[in-house]
Formats: structure tokens, C-alpha cells, sequence
């Protein structure tokens, strides 16, 4: 639970820097993430969950939206570490394949999470439809 207050807590700075703080490709909540995962195991992902959803609900999102955008994120950061233990990443990062392994996936994280973000967007009327590659480039 410790876990998941502690993601919650980086959620909740990040919301104070700014009103579209998070929606960038490097947000911190998502490295805590899969460092929790990576560490710890895949068996943590509840914390995960739980972390992301109260972040999304802190910054004042209905329910379903943040329980969609949370499930997204964890569902996301799991892939990635599957992908990273797919490709027996060292946590150690004693090579460059693994700093390189570990940008690929930041990358991989951070596209499919805004294309989530993007759609969960769009089904709540919040973003044309016209728009989505101005949304997404913002993203970048």
C-alpha cells in the first residue's frame, strides 16, 4: 500500500506544477511504476492501480474516466516490463543493450499511453476528432 501512496504522492505534485503536467512522455509516476514492477514483480500491479487511480480522481476526473486512464497505465507499464523480461533486461544496467532496452520501452510506454489518453479523451467529447494528431504531438 506503501506503494501506491507513494504514486499517488508524485501524482499529486505533478498535478500542482501545472494543469496538463502529466500528459508528457516522461512522467515520473510512470518510472516509479515500472520500477515497482521491475523490482518487485508483476505481482504488484494492484498497487499500481491504485496509485494511478487516485492520482486521476485527485485531479478531479469522473470515476470512469480515472478508472479507465489508471487500468490503461497499468495495463501499459506491465507490457513494458513483460517486454523488458521478454528480452532478459538486467536491472542492474551493467551494458548499453540494457540502457538501450530501457529507452525503447520508456518510448513504447509513453506512445501507447498517449494514444489511451487520446482516446479515453475522445470518448468523453473532451477532444475532436479532427484534432488527434495535435493532441498527440502535444504529447511529444
Amino acid at each position: 500500500m506503501a506503494m501506491a501512496l507513494a504514486l499517488f504522492q508524485v501524482l499529486e505534485l505533478d498535478a500542482f506544477s501545472g494543469p496538463n503536467s502529466i500528459e508528457g512522455p516522461f512522467c515520473i509516476a510512470f518510472g516509479i511504476g515500472i520500477s515497482i514492477l521491475l523490482i518487485f514483480g508483476l505481482r504488484y500491479w494492484p498497487f499500481i492501480l491504485a496509485g494511478f487511480l487516485l492520482g486521476e480522481l485527485y485531479v478531479g476526473h469522473a470515476v470512469l474516466k480515472s478508472l479507465l486512464l489508471a487500468g490503461g497505465y497499468t495495463a501499459v507499464l506491465m507490457l513494458g516490463t513483460r517486454l523488458l523480461m521478454f528480452f532478459k533486461f538486467s536491472r542492474s544496467l551493467d551494458s548499453l543493450r540494457d540502457l538501450t532496452l530501457l529507452a525503447c520501452a520508456a518510448i513504447l510506454i509513453a506512445s501507447i499511453s498517449a494514444l489511451l489518453h487520446l482516446q479515453v479523451l475522445s470518448l468523453h467529447g473532451m477532444a475532436p476528432p479532427g484534432d488527434a494528431q495535435g493532441i498527440y504531438t502535444q504529447f511529444f
